[in-house]
């Protein structure tokens, strides 16, 4: 199933830590709509950062947003992305996704080829 972003918001609406988040955006920069790509933020910013097709399981390619999850990556302040291409990797392969997050002393880091 792709990104559902009126779940998303739904689910920080209903969390009593993450509530306010949602208010306050709804506060000053209006009513959330529908979908994630017709938000200001998205089209003026996140869109801007070019998709670059990349290796994910071929079970999960039809689950999820791979495009999306790679302009947010990109875009985000907290989060780095980038290309890996394997020293055995033929010419046709397409490159791993790699993404790093820190929070605080903590690093993590994943290769989208190898979710499961």
């Amino acid at each position: 199933m792709l990104f559902d972003f009126r779940r998303f918001l739904d689910e920080l609406r209903e969390n009593p830590e993450k509530k306010e988040i949602v208010e306050k955006y709804e506060k000053y920069f209006g009513t959330i709509i529908d979908d994630v790509r017709d938000q200001a933020w998205y089209r003026e910013y996140v869109s801007t950062f070019p998709f670059v097709d990349y290796s994910v399981p071929e079970e999960l390619r039809q689950d999820f947003d791979w495009e999306l999850l790679m302009q947010l990556v990109a875009a985000s302040f907290s989060s780095d992305g980038l290309l890996a291409v394997s020293d055995n990797a033929d010419a046709a392969s397409a490159p791993d996704f790699v993404i790093s997050v820190q929070s605080g002393d903590q690093l993590v880091v994943k290769k989208m080829s190898e979710l499961r």
